[in-house]
């Protein structure tokens, strides 16, 4: 019986050996990171995901198979990944994202636009590499688009080749699946609307410039598997002055569909998500009655398109007076409304997939970190890890990936120093020199 065991332990150790030579390959880690974030997805807990087959991927296999009733052979191949995609599947009334790091938690960032010394690729690397470290299972990186009609952006790393450079080096670099993504930075004078906004509604020239610049990006990442990159091709689509109607929608789908076919013609499997107009804030309430939503339903923000590999991107910062007290507005504790609010918004928009069948996530959520409670944020820490725990078990439990804003800034994941709290609304994008996590915020994000 001994002997038995020595041998089933030197078997064991083999095999991992084995899988982590076999896995070591570029052809197949992503694979193996695809199967390590379904089984965590699933409950079969393996830890960090870092695309190695050890011990503990081998014997969450063997449970997941026993649960079937099922014999796991020890061999790691696209069939597993094909079990644990169908498993996955199976548990949702509604199809989930196509690539498994879209179901999970995501962080956001235009970090890399960074003033002074913290513009380098190494510094921005440092970064993303220290998200990895936490267990995030995407990054969504923010490029600024305003360029487009020339209005400049905040530095001059924020040219296309810097961003290319950027991403590209995030993908060498990490096991992180990356969200390639646009956002407009510069506003009209007196006004919440962007100069590209208003460019992308109103010109044929930006709506041509705007498709282009996808083709472009789609041609330069070609190479790169659907499993490690996917596209958000505008982050918070405006078409909202003075209000959104369904005709805007119309006129930003039909522009959006010119650069998802255009895409397709390069990378025919690659993820697209799609967000709709309003900033595609489909649980905003009315300022007067908080009770109600402000739009009439979120077919008016966005409507199924004919398109495979789509993922309907949206986004919520409700309730407001907890989630963005900033520029001393400050001291909100959590509360039990909180949670009703996001199971409301939570409810009508799994609705909404449900009936169209279609893949959603939170493309962007978040809150402003907790900082001394008078000039900005939260009463306590423990307010915002109340707020991220209705926020995993409304959506990351079931399936739905969350983009968290963000590495930077007063939504930051990590704690704020004293010197952090920003008394004005032109505050410099930071990110705080301890790079001490929110442990309590990212706990109850499951991280």
């Amino acid at each position: 019986m001994h002997d038995r065991g020595v041998l089933s332990v030197m078997f064991r150790f083999v095999v991992s050996i084995f899988f982590f030579l076999v896995y070591s390959s570029a052809a197949n880690a992503k694979d193996a990171t695809e199967v390590q974030r379904l089984l965590n997805q699933l409950g079969y807990k393996i830890g960090k995901v870092d695309g190695v087959i050890g011990r503990k991927t081998l014997n969450a296999l063997e449970n997941f198979y026993a649960s079937k009733g099922q014999k796991f052979d020890g061999t790691v191949s696209q069939n597993e990944l094909t079990d644990l995609n169908s498993e996955s599947q199976k548990r949702s009334p509604f199809p989930l994202a196509p690539v498994a790091a879209l179901r999970g938690v995501g962080i956001k960032t235009a970090s890399l636009y960074l003033t002074g010394k913290e513009t380098s690729s190494g510094k921005f690397l440092k970064n993303v590499k220290f998200a990895e470290k936490l267990g995030f299972d995407f990054i969504t990186i923010t490029g600024c688009i305003d360029q487009l009609v020339g209005k400049p952006c905040r530095t001059k790393y924020q040219s296309i080749k810097d961003l290319k450079n950027y991403t590209s080096r995030v993908l060498n670099e990490t096991s992180l699946h990356v969200v390639l993504t646009f956002h407009s930075f510069h506003k009209i004078e007196n006004s919440y609307d962007s100069h590209f906004g208003y460019a992308l509604e109103n010109s044929d020239k930006t709506k041509e410039d705007f498709v282009n610049l996808w083709s472009d990006l789609a041609k330069y990442f070609k190479d790169v598997p659907a499993s490690r990159l996917s596209f958000d091709i505008l982050s918070e689509p405006e078409f909202r002055n003075p209000q959104t109607s369904r005709s805007k929608r119309d006129e930003w789908l039909r522009t959006a569909s010119t650069a998802i076919e255009a895409i397709r013609e390069i990378s025919p499997d690659r993820t697209i998500i799609i967000e709709g107009i309003g900033l595609s804030a489909f649980d905003r309430r009315l300022s007067k009655n908080p009770s109600q939503f402000k739009h009439k339903g979120i077919d008016a923000l966005i409507k199924k398109l004919p398109y495979d590999n789509l993922v309907y991107g949206f986004g919520t910062y409700e309730p407001a007076w907890l989630t963005k007290q900033e520029f001393k507005e400050a001291g909100n504790a959590y509360d039990e409304s909180v949670a009703k609010i996001i199971d409301q918004g939570a409810r009508a928009l799994i609705r909404w997939a449900k009936r169209n069948q279609v893949p959603i996530m939170l493309a962007e959520t978040g809150m402003v970190a907790y900082s001394d409670g008078k000039t900005e944020g939260p009463s306590s820490v423990r307010d915002r890890a109340l707020w991220a725990s209705d926020i995993k078990r409304n959506y990351i439990d079931k399936g739905i990936g969350v983009g968290i804003w963000s590495l930077e800034k007063n939504k930051t994941i990590f704690l704020r120093e004293e010197n952090d709290t920003c008394h004005s609304r032109k505050c410099p994008l930071w990110i705080p020199k301890s790079r001490k996590p929110d442990s309590f915020y990212l706990k109850a994000l499951g991280l």
